[in-house]
């Protein structure tokens, strides 16, 4: 699907203050070399095993707390 620039930036232009920096996060993480970006294919500890569990059950449920840590 070929995307309009033009349309990518005035996206950017609608974006709330509050979420501006996820963006600019969000984009930095596109324009770094994909040599920069390591993998991380360990096995899950039982602690990210639980908070995945975890977060299975609360997302159907509405309880989700957003980047600023702020339930939503």
């Amino acid at each position: 699907m070929a995307v309009d620039r033009e349309k990518v930036h005035k996206m950017i232009e609608e974006v709330s203050q509050e979420n501006l920096k996820r963006v600019f996060d969000f984009i930095m993480m596109l324009q770094k070399d994909e040599s920069e970006i390591q993998a991380d294919n360990s096995p899950l500890i039982p602690q990210e095993k639980n908070a995945i569990e975890k977060a299975e059950k609360d997302i159907p449920n509405g309880d989700l707390i957003n980047s600023v840590g702020y339930i939503t």
